[in-house]
């Protein structure tokens, strides 16, 4: 998670002096999530380049509810969807899978038993689609956006895991004998002899190919809703612990086997991300999605947007955002009333700031540091394909940021379009969505570069979903070339650097008169290498998460 712990002490002391108001994100509030568990998890990076493969771990905290989640791999040009499918947790259970390379792209293994839609073969993986039901990549073909149409650009970006539903196992276990959804939740907890779950053939089949008609009738039945309680015999909705309301709680690492590296972290964390009245279990009250694309199957009623593999996505939030100061220990007021907005909100900084390390020495140990800078928000505002189900701005998605004439959806301060006049006479196709911004990077005793520039180009900007930030050509993540960004004419062997973002004009905005700078939703880490040339047993990696300046409402 990447609430920094003296963040939250303070917001503790100076909440406790203020007599604890507004310490407690309310249910109703999307939040970043205090003590590490929500209902969405976004893991700022994936890699499967250069020998890296990356791990993924999502863990059920409820003891009591089996929890359905939709998890989607994202590429890092424009965040279209390489793979996505739903894992269905049972009560305590745990989900691990690994994602490595092969010659044809990615590649997604795991020999969990638990029931994922579609089954993932054990031991042969699944390979990353890039394809729907038609045959045609998320960023081929008529999906084209201007970027590269190649697998390669599959191998790196980022992930996340959205809460669609969960079901209570007891109020499961009362259905008639003979209500299918009873066996079809019930298929989905681990047998006691064998640990397999006994459903999950059935589970993929319900969630894949569902009689159209019925899918109200699905998610009816089995109850499978997301909301913060149930209510009991008096319409009492009682209140949940937190690994109820929002269980889920998730890891990541890094590996590189082959150098000696390995490094792991904690997921951005997102509580109360949606909730749903306290009664009915209607598919207006849910983020259940089928497997299925919107088209289904030839000759069969069309499925709605909301209810296919494309959704949710973090538009889907329904609450608005809190956002907890931690100079007064106050909650904000609502500044976004739901979808991409309210979570953008919560991740929007206008300064990014972490440390560097380049020591260079062959004789002794050598190190070597990257940042990766992610926007998960991003293609919301600036993917604007609307007639591709794949884009972020696609027809039918819910809850999109408003746009505006001539330049993308203005609330997160993103300067250009990856996709723009698409249906025009002239429809251009950018490729890349490029942010300025400015920095200032310093050694150990505070001292600048006398000659440090910004590769390529000289220009310091980031231009897509998920970016790698080399030190004088590190690329210890193997991160594509067309991707990278690189300072040079480091100013030492190590040192810190501060990244502060520029609004499309270069110029501060203002605000009753005030100056208030520029702000993008980001989120990301630093990894840094230890290398031992002498005993290459001795190498080692670690990630830190990044800090963060931004201003408070």
């Amino acid at each position: 998670m990447m609430t920094k712990c003296k963040m939250k002490q303070l917001a503790l002391a100076v909440g406790v002096a203020l007599g604890g108001v507004g310490l407690i994100p309310s249910a109703q509030a999307v939040s970043l999530a205090p003590d590490g568990l929500g209902q969405v998890l976004i893991f700022p990076y994936y890699t499967v380049r250069g020998g890296w493969l990356t791990t993924i771990s999502v863990t059920n905290t409820s003891a009591t509810d089996i929890v359905a989640a939709k998890v989607r791999f994202h590429e890092a040009y424009n965040s279209r969807d390489v793979m996505d499918f739903n894992v269905i947790l049972s009560p305590s259970d745990v989900w691990n899978a690994w994602v490595a390379d092969s010659a044809n792209g990615p590649i997604l293994y795991t020999i969990d038993r638990t029931c994922t839609t579609p089954q993932i073969p054990v031991g042969a993986g699944q390979p990353f689609q890039g394809l729907n039901s038609f045959g045609t990549a998320s960023y081929t073909g008529t999906a084209w956006d201007g970027g590269p149409t190649t697998v390669d650009r599959m191998r790196e970006g980022h992930v996340e895991v959205i809460m669609m539903g969960t079901a209570n196992v007891a109020r499961v276990t009362a259905l008639p004998a003979a209500n299918p959804a009873r066996g079809l939740l019930l298929g989905a907890i681990h047998n006691q002899a064998n640990g397999t779950p006994p459903g999950c053939a059935a589970l993929a089949t319900a969630f894949q190919a569902p009689p159209v008609g019925n899918v109200a009738t699905f998610v009816s039945a089995t109850g499978l809703k997301t909301q913060f309680g149930y209510p009991d015999a008096g319409g009492v909705v009682p209140v949940l612990p937190n690994s109820t309301a929002n269980p889920l709680k998730g890891a990541f690492t890094l590996v590189n086997a082959g150098l000696g590296w390995s490094a792991g972290s904690t997921p951005l964390t997102l509580a109360n991300f949606w909730t749903s009245p306290t009664v009915g279990f209607g598919v207006a009250n849910n983020l259940v999605s089928m497997m299925a694309s919107t088209g289904v199957t030839a000759g069969a009623p069309p499925l709605g947007y909301t209810l296919s593999f494309n959704e949710p996505t973090l538009t889907a939030a329904n609450t608005a955002s809190a956002l907890l100061n931690p100079f007064t220990g106050l909650l904000s007021a609502p500044t976004a009333p739901n979808g991409a907005d309210a979570v953008s909100v919560l991740i929007n900084h206008t300064n990014v700031i972490n440390d560097w390390s380049r020591r260079t020495d062959p004789a002794g140990w050598t190190t070597d540091t990257d940042w990766v800078v992610t926007f998960p928000t991003k293609h919301f505002y600036v993917d604007n394909h609307p007639a591709n189900q794949y884009s972020g701005r696609a027809t039918g998605r819910p809850n999109l940021p408003p746009a505006v004439a001539g330049g993308p959806a203005p609330n997160a301060v993103f300067a250009e379009w990856f996709v723009r006049d698409l249906g025009g006479a002239n429809p251009i196709l950018n490729g890349q969505s490029c942010d300025a911004l400015v920095y200032d990077i310093y050694n150990r005793e505070e001292q600048p570069p006398t000659g440090g520039i910004w590769s390529p180009g000289g220009d310091p900007q980031l231009c897509y979903e998920t970016n790698v930030l080399t030190f004088d050509g590190s690329n210890i993540l193997r991160s594509n070339a067309a991707t990278l960004s690189s300072i040079n004419g480091l100013p030492g062997e190590a040192g810190w650097l501060n990244l502060a973002f520029l609004n499309p004009t270069g110029i501060p905005a203002t605000a009753g008169g005030a100056l208030v700078p520029p702000a993008r939703p980001a989120i990301g880490f630093q990894i840094t290498v230890r290398n031992a040339p002498a005993n290459t047993q001795l190498n080692e990696a670690m990630i830190f998460e990044h800090s963060y300046s931004r201003t408070y409402p």
